[in-house]
């Protein structure tokens, strides 16, 4: 997000919009003279934000401009609950607004659509999602909801109608929003009432008041398997003549060339590829750059199909080829092939790389990642941050409340994680209750911002909702690469930093 350096105050334009939001959240109705008010602080605040860019703004100005504008007073009202969001989310916005620099949230939230009738239930559950890091709306009535959706497509619903419109609602699923992935809070557990949701579209179904981690887990489940998102399989095309536009068209795979050794190289690193395609056009060239990548640790393991005309297979082809497809094969059959080998080495790689519990990289893996950053941090002289959190008194945790308690804290700490850093970035599980952060071209003062945020965000998270007043923290320690240091020199002073916060904690940030 760019900010023009002048007029421009970040502490103090967070001090108004603190101010602003305790007045908004005193008030019951709205009158006339209220309004007014509201039109000329919200004013105030947006004057300096005229030529920012950040995620949602343009959904953010376009509800605010009727009160914000100088013809306020024509306007209906607003809803209390509703500016409430909205100055939320612009809060949100401000600690990452700079002079200049490379935002770190580069991708946009996800837009949630929560209804529900009760609102005091509602109001938690925005708190909560607005906290994972979610954009949320909130509707009380069902029908509002209905023309929002009309108006701008939510990533995602999560209805929570009143019993006596229960029925409506889904009748309305089943027949308006299509393919919108969609998450039911119900009042009846029993099986009829989750045949009546899977019979309308319903992917999620929770019973009130609901459990927080297993939302958490439902929502990532269902936004990974959207359209564009991450889930994409990632094939690396090698030394090829052949354009394969089957593959390019495929919107479930994305696709990179390489036509010499380096562009090889760096296509492995940045791709992370979970198939290595070998257009065998030159035998010996595809034989030699496959050989180069075995001599790779990291990518000994990504699967080779050779596509080779059928009198070029030999022997040697068969030996380094996990498949061999010939030239003449069926497009549709190609790209059943390609998909086939791609899902198969995600699956295995998962498996081997992926921890169990909260499906971040495995203490091993996030290891060999720093290696392989380091490495392309000193050849491209791009910074790289490094942070390392543990949960505060985790082992009194479990010993209070229980390890099944225990694994619940450790999720949503992965989930909260998974949904605020960017997606270059990378996470993993680096021992019982602590998370290791790799922020690829991420300077020092990024890094601090977006840690303190997290910080912030995971102590006001509610955990269990039949523990009352059950909240948890974490201590963190960061470094950033310096020079040409190695893995264990850089892990020295992590860990140092890590122990100087968790010495002056809890719920601290120490860097060294």
């Amino acid at each position: 997000m760019k900010v023009p350096s002048e007029n421009f105050d970040r502490q103090a334009l967070s001090l108004r919009l603190d101010a602003l939001r305790e007045y908004v959240a005193c008030l019951h109705h709205l009158n006339s003279h209220t309004q007014q008010d509201l039109s000329l602080r919200l004013l105030a605040i947006l004057q300096p934000l005229q030529s920012c860019e950040w995620p949602g703004r343009a959904e953010l100005l376009h509800q605010l401009e009727p009160w914000a504008g100088r013809r306020a007073g024509d306007a209906p009202p607003p809803q209390t609950t509703v500016l409430a969001n909205l100055l939320d989310e612009l809060a949100d916005v401000i600690p990452h607004l700079d002079d200049g620099s490379p935002m770190l949230r580069a991708v946009e939230e996800p837009l949630v659509y929560l209804q529900d009738a009760d609102t005091g239930h509602g109001q938690h559950l925005y708190q909560q999602l607005r906290g994972m890091g979610y954009r949320v709306q909130v509707f009380i009535r069902l029908d509002a909801l209905q023309v929002s959706t009309l108006r701008r497509r939510p990533d995602i619903l999560i209805l929570g109608p009143a019993p006596a419109e229960r029925q409506q609602a889904l009748d309305w699923l089943q027949t308006e929003t299509g393919s919108l992935p969609c998450i039911l809070i119900d009042h009846d557990e029993c099986v009829s009432a989750q045949l009546q949701a899977v019979r309308a579209g319903v992917q999620g179904h929770f019973i009130r008041p609901v459990h927080m981690a297993g939302l958490y887990q439902r929502l990532t489940q269902l936004l990974a398997s959207e359209p564009g998102q991450i889930s994409r399989l990632q094939i690396l095309q090698v030394a090829s003549t052949r354009t394969f536009p089957q593959l390019q068209q495929a919107g479930d795979l994305q696709v990179q060339w390489a036509n010499d050794p380096d562009t090889l190289l760096a296509g492995l690193s940045s791709l992370h590829p979970e198939l290595l395609l070998v257009d065998a056009a030159d035998i010996d060239k595809a034989l030699d750059w496959v050989r180069l990548v075995r001599l790779q640790d990291a990518w000994r393991q990504v699967p080779v199909l050779f596509y080779v005309d059928r009198a070029s297979a030999s022997p040697a082809v068969w030996q380094h080829a996990d498949q061999v497809l010939y030239a003449d094969i069926d497009a549709a059959m190609l790209l059943t092939c390609v998909r086939s080998q791609a899902r198969r080495s995600r699956m295995l790689t998962q498996a081997l790389t992926r921890d169990g519990l909260t499906g971040l990289l495995t203490q091993v893996e996030i290891r060999n990642r720093l290696g392989t950053e380091i490495e392309r941090s000193v050849r491209t002289g791009k910074p790289l941050a490094v942070a390392l959190l543990e949960i505060d008194h985790f082992e009194d945790i479990q010993a209070t409340y229980g390890h099944l308690i225990g694994d619940m804290v450790l999720r949503t700490l992965a989930h909260l994680l998974r949904n605020r850093v960017r997606r270059t970035d990378l996470l993993g599980r680096y021992g019982s209750a602590s998370f290791m952060i790799l922020l690829t071209d991420c300077p020092a003062a990024h890094a601090q911002i977006l840690l303190e945020d997290l910080r912030q965000k995971f102590s006001t998270l509610s955990l269990h909702p039949s523990l009352q007043d059950f909240f948890c923290t974490f201590s963190a320690g960061m470094t950033c690469l310096q020079g040409q240091e190695g893995v264990d020199d850089l892990l020295m002073r992590l860990d140092a930093a890590r122990l100087a916060a968790r010495r002056s904690g809890p719920d601290r940030l120490c860097s060294l």
